[in-house]
């Protein structure tokens, strides 16, 4: 078993589903900068028993609660009324109402899950195999579609992993939890193309509860070698499962998030935007293939999470295929817009443009 530390590189956003409520799960205290994320216990103990019916009646309007608080309590404090704190990043909340909450482990710590890491593993590894013949499987359309005809990844992961669970050989691979200690509210940006001109779309800006730049942790990754051996005696797997340990593991995420990084940041170079943020979206792209170009062989850069985009989310073999499938690929994914469009026409970045989902790798000795 090997001990991982991870280190975000830029904020981290795995999501829970839920979107806690303004004034009903959670308080903005502007002058203070933080969201109190709201503990039950800590409200009922300021409001009291006999007022039980105006903290619901705040939550059935959705309004009201901070104001019934600070009748009960002069002075009151994000740390009078929280579960737990986050500071907010980029110029406060403003009027939104909901926050988008990051995971978190059965003990209140924010968790970038073992099946998240794993899930990423798995899409850069699934590009590598598409990349080692040049890309030819994903030149052949009948590898592209399942029986119905339609656009799928099924019989492409079948040939490179194995045809069903217990032939997977990623079975062999198994990712603990990475459990943190803080977490803030950062202001989330969706950059969308209008017509030649890519802008900051305010329709879709959204508060995101997200592990902040620079934590660190620590979590397992254990190659299963007895599975493996026995798995071997039986012809289980047919691909080569040292690509599954580091350093050759490192290696292959590493190449693969540089390429990923090179190609965005050359081609958001040749855009037109009167957006700020994106400037800086660029510089920190360069940053991360500076990084990736600087990591020894125990070490590696990973991008996952929830805001990094289409082509780092399917790790981008797409651009392989021929236009013809690729362009047929486009029309079913977006159908409302033609297909010579961008795909996609849209990014998601912090305010100040910083990007999503950045984390070092480092195998400890």
């Amino acid at each position: 078993m090997n001990n991982i530390k991870i280190t975000t590189l830029t904020p981290t956003h795995v999501g829970s589903g839920e979107k806690p409520l303004r004034e009903v799960d959670f308080l903005f205290f502007e002058q203070e900068g933080k969201v109190a994320m709201l503990d039950p216990e800590k409200v009922l103990d300021i409001i009291g028993v006999g007022q039980v019916d105006q903290w619901v009646a705040c939550v059935s309007n959705q309004e009201g609660l901070a104001e019934l608080l600070n009748q009960r309590k002069r002075d009151l404090r994000a740390e009078d009324v929280a579960l737990r704190v986050l500071p907010v990043q980029h110029k406060g909340l403003g009027r939104k109402g909901d926050i988008h909450e990051q995971l978190h482990d059965g003990m209140g710590r924010p968790l970038l899950p073992g099946s998240s890491l794993k899930g990423a593993v798995r899409t850069v590894l699934f590009a590598h195999y598409i990349n080692q013949n040049g890309g030819e499987d994903a030149k052949d359309r009948q590898n592209l579609l399942d029986r119905r005809k339609v656009f799928s990844d099924a019989l492409l992961s079948k040939k490179y992993f194995g045809n069903d669970p217990n032939h997977d050989v990623l079975r062999l691979l198994r990712l603990g939890d990475a459990t943190f200690d803080e977490t803030v509210c950062a202001k989330v940006e969706t950059i969308n193309l209008k017509g030649n001109d890519w802008i900051v779309d305010a329709r879709f800006t959204q508060f995101t509860e997200v592990i902040p730049e620079g934590e660190t942790t620590t979590f397992a990754l254990q190659f299963d070698s007895t599975t493996e051996k026995n798995a071997r005696l039986k012809n289980y797997f047919t691909n080569d499962t040292s690509v599954l340990q580091p350093p050759k593991l490192f290696e292959i995420i590493n190449r693969h998030t540089r390429d990923l990084a090179q190609r965005e940041a050359k081609a958001w170079r040749k855009q037109t935007s009167t957006a700020d943020c994106i400037d800086h979206y660029i510089e920190r792209l360069d940053e991360i293939v500076a990084a990736t170009l600087q990591c020894g062989p125990q070490e590696c850069i990973l991008r996952l999470g929830w805001g990094t985009g289409f082509r780092n989310m399917t790790g981008d073999w797409h651009i392989h295929m021929t236009d013809d499938d690729y362009y047929e690929l486009v029309r079913k994914l977006r159908s409302r817009h033609p297909e010579y469009m961008i795909y996609p026409k849209s990014c998601r970045l912090l305010a100040d443009g910083t990007p999503l989902g950045f984390v070092k790798l480092s195998k400890q000795q």
